[in-house]
């Protein structure tokens, strides 16, 4: 079993915690949090990004700043109103919004493949949308 989705999940559901921790404004952590993702991303876009690039099309290209937008506008939004909210009620906000992650991937990649979720995958839709309502209560 691949141990890089464990990982991936440990930091993501970790960073939100810490930013919160560090009770600077939401642009103050936007601008840090994009320094040194740009830092740690020199290295592997020098080793082979220009060549991905110089190969992509116009449709990749358009994917790819679409992406970098809307993780953009999420990191944002999601720092704003984690500096407006008291650090007792961060948990149950942040477990909302990777619930809603999860499902919006899940339905999207259904989407995608063309395939019919099962009973199972459904089941835990309606699963995570009561989680949801449980936790903004």
């Amino acid at each position: 079993m691949d141990w890089r989705p464990y990982l991936c999940g440990l930091l993501f559901g970790i960073y939100p915690l810490l930013a919160a921790r560090s009770e600077l404004s939401s642009g103050a952590t936007f601008f840090m949090m994009s320094v040194v993702g740009l830092l740690f991303s020199i290295t592997p876009f020098v080793q082979n990004g220009f060549d991905s690039v110089k190969a992509a099309n116009s449709h990749q290209l358009a994917l790819m700043f679409a992406s970098a937008c809307a993780s953009s506008f999420g990191v944002l939004v999601m720092f704003r109103y984690i500096a407006a909210t008291p650090s007792e009620k961060i948990g149950p906000l942040l477990i909302i919004m990777m619930v809603v992650q999860v499902a919006t991937t899940w339905i999207f990649a259904s989407f995608l493949s063309g395939s019919m979720p099962s009973v199972r995958e459904m089941l835990g839709c309606l699963f995570a949308g009561g989680a949801i309502y449980l936790l903004r209560k």
